[in-house]
């Protein structure tokens, strides 16, 4: 496994095709109510997907549907587990660090780079923010909303792949 990604050992029958693929990302649609739908999901693991004993969701291409008026998640994916850390004491709990795939970290690097040379030669190449993150810091601190903002912030680091 020394010169295999993570995602390479999990997926070792990837075809030449999938594996020629670019990987593409998963892409919010509704921050918002997609938040409030992972906070349910954390608070009651009644309310997911049914999954087997590893979080493993059962049926793929049905969960692509029902969330995708949410997020948009590529046909590429193929497995999705849900993770929650186990609290084990009133002290102590496990916690998982989420890589995400370094196609994408390298492909987010690069726009990062050009985006700063692009700023250094006063040419136009946004870096890509989500737009509610502009909306609340322009917004009257008396009139935010900071549980809406909560709930779009949880959904953008939960499905975001460093983008």
């Amino acid at each position: 496994m020394a010169n295999q990604s993570l995602f390479e050992a999990a997926r070792p029958n990837r075809t030449k095709q999938e594996k020629a693929m670019p990987a593409e990302r998963v892409q919010p649609l509704k921050h918002k109510d997609l938040g409030e739908l992972i906070v349910e999901w954390a608070k009651n693991p009644g309310s997911r997907p049914a999954t087997n004993d590893n979080g493993e969701i059962l049926d793929v291409d049905q969960f692509r549907k029902d969330v995708a008026h949410l997020v948009k998640i590529p046909e590429q994916i193929k497995r999705i587990v849900f993770v929650q850390p186990l609290k084990t004491g009133a002290e102590e709990f496990e916690y998982y660090i989420r890589l995400p795939l370094e196609e994408l970290v390298m492909t987010s690097v690069q726009k990062a780079k050009d985006h700063d040379v692009s700023a250094q030669n006063d040419t136009d190449d946004p870096y890509p923010v989500p737009d509610f993150y502009e909306i609340f810091l322009n917004t009257a601190p008396d009139d935010r909303n900071h549980e809406a903002m909560l709930y779009r912030r949880i959904a953008d680091y939960t499905f975001a792949h460093c983008h």
